[in-house]
């Protein structure tokens, strides 16, 4: 991650814009997925999305930690197959962190579409 585009950077905007939603773009990766979920966790207008975040361990430690309402599906469409990402979720992240179909249906689509005001 460049400084720019760091969890950290993204973190003061969020800091510094109280009411703008802010999306952590693929979840600060891997080497910064904690620190993305300790900016989610300080500021209620962070999101995460689960685009490249290849290791799913760290993936479903994010949804743990920073809630389904926090975290949004992303494709990284076309450097990742799409359905590798939707099974991501749907298949391992469900597996391991047994979530309901309402928390699936937040992370999927539900939480992009509240954000946008599409309901």
């Amino acid at each position: 991650l460049g400084d720019y585009a760091s969890p950290a950077r993204i973190a003061e905007v969020a800091r510094d814009f109280p009411k703008l939603p802010v999306i952590m773009g693929h979840s600060g990766v891997v080497e910064g997925i904690r620190e993305a979920v300790e900016a989610a966790k300080k500021y209620e207008n962070v999101y995460m999305d689960s685009s490249a975040v290849g290791w799913l361990a760290f993936f479903c430690e994010s949804i743990a930690w920073a809630g389904t309402d926090r975290v949004m599906y992303g494709s990284d469409h076309p450097f990742n197959p799409m359905d590798w990402e939707i099974q991501k979720i749907v298949k391992h992240a469900q597996g391991h962190l047994k979530l309901k179909i309402e928390d699936l249906r937040k992370i999927m689509g539900g939480n992009i579409k509240r954000l946008l005001a599409l309901d």
